[in-house]
């Protein structure tokens, strides 16, 4: 009996052991640590080419557009009064109100990828057509070292149309998954019609002669002297009727160059397709006296290889 006994105890601690070697008991409880799997690094390397549409807001500028115009007028021209006052920079013409249209257009480039930094070359062409306008006018009367008091009515209108634009731009940026946010600055080249037109109405008088007559009440004979009058009052300078005047006018078709920077962001849909939302701002300074500033919204989609 006491042999069977320790029989089935040593049977039931092997079991045991059996048992506890087999027994899993699974994860503990707790925080696990899970090694990160990166994300998957977009390709972006290699040529691309898309279009978009947008929005195109634009703020023409005429602060220099009426002057040459002006001085170059024949009633102005080398006179004592240009010289003395510089009547031709009298009219000005800031304050050009904003200008809004949709625009549209397409791109091409070329990406050089290093690791999760981009490099590019891009070109775009915008087509949005905007016009401002800007008038101005100007009385003065004034007198000259030659003793002749001037009276001087200037008008100008000047507008600007933009055609349209492109730009060719080099950009940079870092991709994060898909996404590859940039910023982008290059040089914008711009086709622009400008017109501009101006009036001088030039008049004047003997300021001695007239000096006389306020001291004797009489005109001395053959003393006046006047240009740009078609009658002359001395009892009321105000009602003199004055000429015409002498227009000048240009129009010019210009392809203007300014500079260009802006910011976007593309968005790889597939290895091959992404989209494309952009802001860009472009500056065109001084062409014809005209300046412009363009800022375009857009979004669009391109193909990659």
């Amino acid at each position: 009996m006491r042999a069977v006994a320790l029989a089935a105890l040593a049977t039931s601690l092997f079991s045991a052991t059996a048992l506890a070697a087999d027994f899993d008991p699974g994860p503990l409880r707790g925080t696990q640590y899970i090694e990160p799997v990166p994300a998957p690094v977009t390709i972006w390397e290699g040529p691309y080419f898309g279009g978009f549409g947008g929005v195109t807001q634009s703020d023409f500028e005429y602060q220099n557009s009426f002057s040459n115009l002006v001085a170059g007028l024949s009633n102005v021209r080398d006179t004592t009064l240009e010289k003395e006052y510089a009547v031709s920079t009298l009219l000005h013409g800031v304050g050009g109100k904003d200008r809004h249209t949709t625009s549209y257009g397409g791109f091409a480039g070329y990406n050089w990828q290093f690791e999760d930094v981009v490099f590019g070359l891009e070109v775009d062409y915008v087509h949005a057509r905007l016009n401002g306008s800007r008038s101005d006018s100007i009385g003065r009367i004034m007198l000259t070292s030659d003793n002749v008091s001037h009276d001087v009515y200037l008008t100008g209108t000047a507008s600007a149309e933009l055609q349209d634009y492109g730009s060719v731009r080099v950009r940079a940026g870092y991709t994060s998954g898909p996404f590859l946010p940039f910023i982008t600055a290059g040089v914008a080249f711009g086709g622009l019609n400008t017109a501009t037109t101006v009036t001088a109405r030039l008049a004047g008088y003997d300021q001695t002669a007239y000096n006389a007559w306020l001291a004797n009440q009489t005109l001395p004979t053959g003393s006046i002297y006047r240009y740009g009058y078609s009658s002359f009052n001395p009892y009321n300078l105000q009602a003199r009727v004055v000429g015409a005047g002498i227009t000048g006018d240009v129009s010019k078709s210009t392809v203007a160059v300014g500079f260009t920077a802006g910011a976007g962001l593309d968005f790889a849909l597939t290895q091959n397709i992404f989209l494309r939302a952009e802001y860009q701002y472009a500056w065109f300074d001084d062409f014809s006296g005209h300046k412009l500033n363009v800022n375009t919204v857009r979004g669009g989609a391109g193909v990659k290889f």
